[in-house]
């Protein structure tokens, strides 16, 4: 009998992700990812994922593997307020994760694509698939610096085939509408990192308005970022009202106040915020049967 796929979007939001982390960790130790899993990532979303299938999807492994990140990350090598134009050093953190993830010498034992967002120079929302039984660690690297590359806070280049790449949250910082178009999933989980009133908010401005006047964006991103995403606002519908393809599980904070800082890196803060993740998330497991 074929294993069924289990599809997880998750949502990036830099170190508010650590919230996304403990939201994984629950879907682990109450056995909803037992199959074939297919990640759908952006930004610093891909940082839960990666630590799952470094893990092996094994529950005790990951929490070890995730105090491992906290003190990897915990800081001023990652996020430095002090140093101008590259507060936070993305190249960092993923190399630190693909260290994570190439440790595990089976990890072509599990069942487990990992698809990261990026934004082309001219304002394209692409994908890269990763499977685990073949994983190219330079390329993986490289998508996760380009899907987290945000001006200012990050503006070293990330180049990807001689091309310019940025965060893929811009455009699609939720990417469901990537995911449901997979016909071999069998549901979905949704794991955002912000308030379902923050996202019902951004339905209807362009949160991104600002990053069109950036001199460092060719004319077309710039262009592109003047208007609303539809990517996003589609997304956004489905998790208010559901799908009418497949089941979608939405796992959301309760609401932001809690959720700290962006550029959060105290250690109990981030130790708090994910056991914040694990919670809501098991209030939601609990009242919905295993599917």
């Amino acid at each position: 009998m074929k294993k069924k796929t289990i599809g997880v979007v998750i949502q990036g939001g830099a170190m508010r992700s650590v919230y996304c982390i403990g939201v994984l960790r629950c879907l682990l130790e109450d056995k909803r990812l037992e199959g074939n899993v297919h990640f759908f990532t952006s930004s610093a979303g891909c940082i839960s994922p990666i630590l799952a299938m470094a893990a092996n999807f094994n529950v005790e492994k990951y929490k070890e593997l995730t105090s491992k990140l906290f003190g990897m990350v915990g800081n001023r090598k990652f996020i430095n307020k002090m140093r101008l134009f590259r507060v936070v050093d993305v190249e960092f953190l993923a190399l630190a994760l693909v260290e994570i993830l190439s440790s595990n010498a089976k990890l072509d034992e599990i069942d487990a694509i990992l698809t990261v967002t990026i934004t082309s120079s001219v304002g394209e929302t692409q994908y890269l698939d990763f499977n685990s039984k073949s994983i190219d660690f330079e390329l993986l690297r490289d998508a996760i610096m380009a899907s987290m590359s945000i001006p200012v806070l990050y503006p070293k280049k990330s180049m990807i085939d001689n091309e310019r790449y940025y965060d893929g949250g811009m455009f699609d910082p939720l990417p469901l509408c990537r995911a449901i178009q997979e016909d071999d999933v069998d549901h979905y989980y949704v794991i955002a990192s912000k308030s379902m009133q923050t996202l019902i908010k951004e339905k209807t401005r362009n949160s991104n308005s600002h990053l069109s006047h950036w001199i460092g964006f060719s004319r077309d991103l710039r262009k592109a970022l003047k208007k609303p995403s539809e990517l996003y606002v589609n997304a956004l519908d489905m998790i208010e009202k559901g799908s009418d393809l497949r089941p979608i599980i939405v796992i959301i904070p309760s609401d932001d106040e809690k959720l700290g800082s962006r550029t959060d890196i105290n250690h109990k803060r981030l130790l708090k915020l994910e056991q914040k993740g694990f919670d809501d998330a098991k209030i939601v497991l609990d009242k919905k049967k295993a599917l």
